[in-house]
């Protein structure tokens, strides 16, 4: 598929510019690479910050063994609290001046046993993903944040990542915790066995991104692999949040490379899929928080320091050049007779060589004391300013840009 690239020549001038912009510290540190990145996908060598960011929650539901652990009523009670304004996720994009949209996905089947989802379904899913972003920009989104919120969405994730990136499903599933803080080893086992069995289950069918969606991804991932898609195609980046978002970010690519070259992460929370994920995509996290507030959370944190640097880095005024210094025809002496670098000797003499011809014409005759000529060259300790040079073949020999500060 045919999709554009951020501008490169773009990227590099908005990284070179932070290093001309009047600053009294050392800079803009590892969040120069953002920078360039917004300079890209915008443009602009001075990208200022993000007008009209968007969340988007995709929530579908999986059945089977990959739901072992969530509570029955995980997803109704999340989709509930984002609504009326409850739901951490919810709070920090009211904070940080974010739309959130919940999108609701198809449910899927348990892989262990069937396909997700059929390819007629699939192909509903993505233009609904295509949907959404087209809907979002058309309305002056100009950055879409992606997270899921499904039960059994992370599992689901874990299976799509090996399957396109390799790995062990059981060192890329996280332990399993209640909501009571307890460790849930059954849990875990359960989502293993279920991931396991699915990547047997397919191991002999193709691997495109359609069929990936359909023998394992689901409603929720192929929504969000239309969204990412349909945002390269706008030109509009995304921020990516979570396991399912790196895993649509895996299968966007194999539709069209130049996908990841429009995707953010905000963290990878030491999430081993998302940190296996990112790695394989080339993404590398903002922030290192390991929050454990629900997809989207990070990326909400992460924001408003993205747009404060974007602030700094668009309005700090070009730090001035240093005025260049004009030397006088001539120069001056140093203490000690010895000219600076390209200076003669001026047109009568120094205040010093002066003050000698006063003394010398103040002797009475007879007196022992130095003549004037004699004092010239007794002045400094005895070596003659400008090294000798006659003042016309010094201003002959004067060449104001050797004298010039960069």
């Amino acid at each position: 598929m045919d999709l554009p690239l951020p501008d490169e020549n773009a990227a590099a001038s908005a990284y070179q510019r932070l290093a001309t912009l009047d600053l009294p510290g050392a800079g803009f540190g590892s969040l120069a690479d953002v920078v360039k990145f917004v300079g890209g996908v915008r443009g602009t060598d001075a990208p200022g910050p993000f007008a009209a960011p968007r969340l988007v929650i995709v929530s579908g539901d999986h059945a089977g063994g990959v739901a072992a652990g969530y509570p029955p009523d995980w997803s109704a009670r999340r989709l509930a609290a984002l609504r009326d304004g409850s739901d951490p996720v919810a709070l920090l994009a009211e904070r940080a001046g974010v739309v959130v949209e919940v999108v609701e996905a198809p449910p899927s089947a348990a892989i262990e046993h069937d396909d997700a989802l059929g390819h007629g379904e699939v192909a509903e899913a993505l233009r609904l993903g295509a949907e959404v972003a087209d809907r979002a920009v058309d309305g002056g989104t100009d950055l879409l944040v992606l997270a899921g919120g499904g039960i059994g969405a992370d599992p689901v994730a874990t299976a799509v990542t090996v399957a396109t990136a390799g790995g062990e499903a059981a060192s890329l599933l996280p332990r399993v915790v209640s909501a009571a803080g307890d460790v849930d080893d059954a849990a875990w086992m359960r989502r293993c066995t279920a991931v396991r069995d699915a990547l047997h289950r397919i191991r002999a069918r193709s691997r495109d991104t359609t069929s990936t969606l359909s023998a394992l991804g689901g409603g929720d991932l192929a929504v969000a692999v239309g969204l990412i898609v349909t945002a390269t195609l706008r030109r509009t980046p995304v921020i990516v949040d979570g396991a399912l978002g790196v895993a649509a970010g895996l299968l966007a690519r194999d539709i069209g490379a130049q996908t990841r070259h429009w995707l953010l992460l905000a963290d990878h929370g030491q999430h081993p899929t998302t940190t296996l994920g990112a790695d394989v995509l080339g993404l590398r996290p903002l922030l290192d928080l390991r929050l454990g507030l629900g997809d989207g959370a990070a990326a909400l944190v992460a924001l408003p320091i993205l747009q404060a640097m974007l602030a700094v880095a668009h309005h700090t005024r070009v730090r001035p050049e240093p005025p260049g210094e004009t030397a006088q025809p001539g120069g001056t002496e140093q203490p000690g007779g010895t000219a600076q670098p390209g200076g003669t000797e001026q047109p009568g003499g120094t205040a010093r060589q002066d003050e000698a011809a006063r003394q010398d014409k103040a002797e009475p005759p007879g007196e022992t004391g130095a003549t004037g000529k004699d004092a010239d060259r007794s002045v400094g300790g005895g070596q003659a300013n400008g090294g000798g040079q006659k003042p016309v073949e010094a201003l002959a020999d004067f060449d104001p840009a050797a004298e010039r500060l960069d």
